[in-house]
């Protein structure tokens, strides 16, 4: 059997910026519910 080589990386720190997701669900919803709704995305 050939082995196998695996490559993971935490792309929250990297590649996303949770902050600018929230900066961005503001526009929709007042700033409290945009944090919330942030902060609910990023649990799953």
């Amino acid at each position: 059997m050939a082995n196998k080589t695996v490559i993971a990386f935490d792309l929250y720190g990297t590649l996303l910026s949770t902050d600018s997701i929230a900066k961005a669900l503001a526009k929709h919803f007042d700033y409290t519910k945009a944090q919330s709704i942030s902060a609910l995305w990023r649990r799953y």
